[in-house]
């Protein structure tokens, strides 16, 4: 029988049977995490679902990235708008008033105002009322609702990207974007993004730790507590794994 079908023929269909006796790493399919302007993915990193097929079958663990974490918080604030048209627009008519406290400061820090009728204040003899900021409105003109960024409003969200209805813009803070954040984390570690294939089918997102063990004198000048924050922090990364796994998609 062996001369008949070859040395070589696979004695099952299981894909796994043309794997090497030491298979490398493979990758995951999906996007470069690293690319902060690529986020038209789902929540496991994949831009359609066809790549599913791609994911290779020798081991159950491919390869996503790898970050140093926890990173020092940002100097200034940098939030990222996932939705910046959310529903909501700034409404017209005001503007910002000559104040000579405010002199050359920037527009963001002044107080607006307008010649509307519910900014007047009776009791201080029509003094018009100053706000912080110019207020939202969700008021769509009649001769806009046939504007192509009205298209499926309010129905067909793929992600927080494509959200155009209500009064929430969702947002990504770079300080509680990575799985291990400060102040909960300090020991700076490897973080490798896997996706790990069950046996059952499922894909599952985890990450682990491995902490640098040069240079750690920034935790303590003492070797005992650097090892005791070490040993803690790896227990604390065993317990937190199902909730990053839930929370911090590919």
């Amino acid at each position: 029988m062996q001369r008949l079908i070859g040395p070589n023929y696979p004695k099952t269909s299981c894909a796994c049977s043309e794997c090497p006796q030491v298979p490398e790493n493979q990758k995951w399919p999906g996007a470069d995490p690293r690319d902060p302007y690529n986020r038209e993915t789902n929540n496991l990193g994949l831009r359609k679902c066809d790549q599913l097929d791609d994911i290779g079958q020798c081991i159950s663990v491919s390869q996503v990235g790898r970050s140093k974490e926890p990173t020092p918080w940002a100097e200034k604030e940098k939030i990222i708008p996932l939705n910046p048209n959310f529903g909501l627009e700034v409404m017209p008519g005001f503007f910002y008033p000559p104040d000579r406290e405010c002199g050359d400061c920037p527009k963001s820090d002044c107080v607006v105002t307008a010649f509307d009728p519910r900014l007047i204040s009776a009791p201080r003899g029509g003094f018009l009322q100053q706000l912080d900021r110019p207020p939202y409105t969700g008021e769509v003109l009649l001769k806009n609702i046939y504007k192509p960024e009205l298209d499926n409003y309010g129905k067909n969200y793929k992600n927080y990207q494509t959200v155009n209805g209500g009064q929430i813009m969702y947002y990504i803070d770079p300080d509680l974007e990575k799985t291990y954040n400060l102040p909960v984390f300090t020991v700076r570690s490897n973080v490798d993004s896997e996706v790990f294939q069950t046996p059952m089918g499922g894909l599952w997102p985890q990450y682990p730790k491995r902490p640098f063990t040069k240079d750690s004198r920034y935790l303590s000048p003492q070797e005992f507590t650097r090892m005791t924050v070490s040993h803690r922090e790896d227990i604390m990364s065993k317990q937190y794994a199902r909730y990053a796994r839930q929370q911090f998609p590919i």
